[in-house]
């Protein structure tokens, strides 16, 4: 079975206020916990930083393609 990123309505919450600077360093520990919960969850962090730190969205293309291709966490099943 396929692993799915763990999005619910708070752990967008959680990253956007990581993204804005403004998480608490309760709200830093428990997206640290989500993040670690599964490769997908790691995977899906990873591609919002790098579309954070990018400059511009087509140096994006090839580490987005990258991590839809990572056949090791599938998460991103059925585009691989």
């Amino acid at each position: 079975m396929a692993a799915y990123a763990n999005i619910t309505p708070h752990t967008e919450a959680l990253l956007h206020n990581y993204f804005q600077h403004i998480a608490t360093g309760e709200e830093k520990n428990e997206l640290d916990e989500l993040i670690n919960e599964s490769a997908a969850n790691e995977c899906l962090f990873d591609l919002l930083l790098n579309f954070i730190i990018e400059k511009t969205k087509i140096e994006s293309i090839p580490m987005l393609s990258k991590l839809i291709s990572r056949e090791d966490t599938m998460a991103f099943p059925g585009l691989v």
